[in-house]
């Protein structure tokens, strides 16, 4: 594992890529957003001051990002995974600042008497929690893995995710456990998809920018991109998606928009057919959980990877 120190989800081909097409309408929605600060969330302030530090260079929004962090609690655990969710966020924002001066002077103290507790604390999930919650406790660990350097933590994300690619993905794309569970009901089926999907999306991403290859993994052929893949065939046809009654486009559509924004990381890494009408409707996707402001993280297209000549052409 070789942390990265750009942010949990991006690096820097994903910054000159963007900056490299920052004319493209989609790109320029992205900069408006990334701008815009007004009424919202310190989490989410902090998250769009980070990302400008790293898109537009400026070290003062990297700044005014790490007295936020300064001043974030993370001590508490309220309800299960929304708790998880906002520490992975916090750690994300703490991945895009840490290598400006002002970190330095808060990252020992920050690390060890917030993030440390609060990820061993969660790692002791309650007698509720659900597969979902373990879906999200596996991007937790392999993102305060990352940040903590703790191989122990990332290894526990990792395991996680070869069980899920393993047990849990069918074939045709739902996840099993999560919009199926035996003879019990579950409801909102769908939401629940995308956000176990959006789930595996950043655990693979995560790990790819620390160098180990967790979209690779596959159990004949089935990966989270099978998943998303069909994610998005039953946001198109929502009546074929048959583990909710009734379910429309005008049901899905607001879904998508609040959960969907891992979905540009997944075309940025395989582009997906008839992926253009929902990136017409939803544009820029961001969710702070996640993945953030993917429009512009992931927006651009990946560059080409360099073909490796054999001296003897295999």
């Amino acid at each position: 594992m070789k942390p990265n120190r750009i942010g949990l989800t991006f690096n820097q081909d994903h910054i000159t890529g963007t900056q490299a097409k920052d004319d493209s309408e989609h790109i320029a929605a992205a900069f408006d957003f990334l701008t815009d600060t007004r009424d919202k969330t310190p989490l989410v302030h902090a998250y769009l001051l980070g990302l400008r530090y790293r898109f537009m260079n400026d070290s003062g929004s990297g700044d005014r990002a790490i007295e936020l962090i300064s001043q974030a609690r993370l001590d508490e655990i309220h309800d299960y995974r929304p708790t998880i969710q906002d520490v992975v966020a916090w750690l994300n924002v703490a991945e895009m600042v840490r290598d400006l001066p002002a970190w330095q002077t808060l990252e020992s103290s920050w690390l060890e008497q917030h993030v440390q507790p609060i990820v061993d604390a969660l790692n002791q999930p309650p007698e509720d929690a659900t597969l979902l919650d373990g879906f999200w406790l596996g991007v937790l660990n392999i993102g305060a893995g990352i940040v903590l350097n703790n191989e122990t933590i990332f290894a526990k994300g990792q395991e996680f995710y070869q069980l899920a690619i393993d047990q849990y993905i069918h074939p045709e794309g739902y996840l099993k456990g999560i919009v199926e569970d035996g003879d019990e009901t579950v409801t909102n089926t769908y939401q629940k998809q995308v956000s176990g999907v959006a789930a595996l999306t950043l655990m693979a991403e995560m790990a790819e920018m620390a160098e180990v290859d967790l979209w690779g993994m596959n159990n004949r052929g089935v990966t989270p991109i099978t998943a998303a893949t069909y994610t998005l065939y039953y946001y198109y046809y929502p009546e074929k998606w048959k583990w909710e009654e009734n379910l429309t486009l005008e049901a899905v559509e607001p879904i998508m928009k609040t959960d969907g924004a891992f979905i540009e990381i997944v075309n940025r890494r395989s582009p997906l057919r008839a992926i253009e009408q929902l990136f017409e409707d939803q544009r820029p996707m961001f969710n702070v959980y996640g993945g953030g402001l993917t429009t512009l993280t992931h927006g651009a297209p990946a560059p080409r990877k360099k073909k490796r000549w054999s001296l003897f052409g295999n």
